[in-house]
């Protein structure tokens, strides 16, 4: 929170609205997209009453894949995104924020099992330190005069820290082939997350 308030105060006196809402026209499609992110596997895999070896390498697995299609569609709809804007600019913002879901991808599940296995204070340091590097880096951006892309300085900086620090914390490691089949319950009950989130969104 103090990360988030300190920002916005800094970066209202460095970036015009004109930056703001280049960010922020890029960031409607991002956020649409972040909906689908994990397709509710991350929280389904913290209320599963048991949960193998098998199931975490497929949520594992499950977690790339679905970051590797979100960065994809990202750059697939760059350029749309920028003709129905009519701001050119837009497309290259978008398609440099898309490559973040890979990174939410690769960081998904250690941080997922965590929260199951009750290691707040792990997960807190993580998702702090992230969010401090974060900030920081979007602040020494804006400085230098990135403008608009301080933003997205932000995202690649706290994703790609939370990924790697939750790998730190967590002891777990894929060592399992992944079987489709053996998370199609977990599926189910993500599937029922992710249409009430983007119904709600």
């Amino acid at each position: 929170l103090g990360c988030k308030a300190g920002s916005v105060v800094i970066l209202a006196r460095l970036l015009t609205p004109a930056e703001h809402g280049l960010y922020a026209m890029a960031a409607s499609v991002f956020l649409f997209l972040f909906l689908f992110r994990d397709l509710g596997f991350g929280t389904a895999a913290v209320q599963a009453a048991r949960l193998d070896e098998v199931q975490r390498a497929s949520l594992f697995w499950a977690h790339v894949a679905l970051g590797g299609v979100l960065t994809l569609a990202g750059l697939a709809v760059a350029r749309p995104t920028a003709a129905f804007y009519a701001t050119p600019a837009v497309g290259p913002m978008l398609a440099a924020m898309a490559p973040v879901f890979l990174l939410m991808g690769l960081g998904g599940l250690p941080r997922a099992l965590l929260a199951r296995e009750l290691q707040f204070e792990k997960l807190n340091f993580v998702e702090t330190t992230a969010a401090i590097l974060g900030t920081v880096a979007m602040i020494a951006a804006a400085l230098a005069g990135a403008g608009g892309w301080s933003f997205v300085g932000y995202l690649v900086v706290s994703e790609a820290a939370i990924a790697a620090l939750a790998w730190r914390a967590c002891p777990w490691r894929p060592r399992q082939r992944p079987q489709w089949r053996s998370v199609r319950g977990l599926a189910r009950t993500g599937r029922q997350l992710t249409r009430d989130h983007a119904r709600n969104y």
